[in-house]
Parts: structure tokens; sequence; C-alpha cells
């Protein structure tokens, strides 16, 4: 078993650290669709959320739940790719009605990535 240290600087083997975007869902035609789509910028450095995101990324209504529904990540994701703290994406979600899946598991998304069929 590596450090914690040696796991954040290998950072693209393990893809839900926070030092960087998860490179598994920005490869994936889905997500950079709707990232696109709602003018958010793909930020693939390494380093965490305030360093990579100066500005944070304005969460809304559609983007989340896009994300979160439509690609199924998890909210941990989103925050990797927003720059904002998943538990945002979360109160918008139950906000807007969205029943959050249950914790602990993989998401959709992970589920499909591990099985090769993102």
């Amino acid at each position: 078993m590596g450090s914690l240290a040696a796991k954040t600087a290998r950072c693209p083997a393990y893809p839900t650290t926070s030092c960087c975007a998860p490179p598994t869902s920005i490869g994936i035609p889905q997500v950079r669709r709707v990232l696109k789509q709602h003018d958010i910028p793909v930020v693939t450095q390494a380093g965490p959320n305030w360093k990579r995101f100066p500005t944070p990324q304005k969460l809304t209504d559609t983007l989340v739940i896009d994300l979160y529904t439509e690609c199924g990540l998890s909210l941990h994701h989103i925050g990797l790719l927003t720059g904002r703290p998943g538990a945002a994406a979360g109160a918008m979600l139950r906000a807007c009605g969205v029943q959050l899946r249950p914790a602990g598991g993989r998401s959709p998304f992970m589920r499909r990535w591990r099985e090769g069929s993102p």
C-alpha cells in the first residue's frame, strides 16, 4: 500500500482523489458535451480545487442534474469538474426534487467505466 503522497503524485491512476479532475470522466464524450453545453472549461491540471479553479464555476440546476442523472457522475466527481464542493451540488439536486443515490458504492458512471462501457 502506498502513501497518500505517492497516490497524489500519481493522480491519473487515482481518479477520485482531490488533486485533479477524474480523467475517466473528462474523456467521455457525454460528459464533455454537458460541460461544453454549459460553458464549463475542462481543467485537467493537478492541485487542490482552490488552485485549479481560482473562480469556481457557477452551478446551475440543469448542469448538476445533467451531470448527476444523465452522465451518472458522483457528487464528488461533479465537485472535481466544477471546483465547487460536492455538497453544494447535492443541496442543489435536493432543492430541485432529485432523489440522491444512497451513500456508498460506485456511481453509475464508475460502474459503467469499470465494466468497460462508459
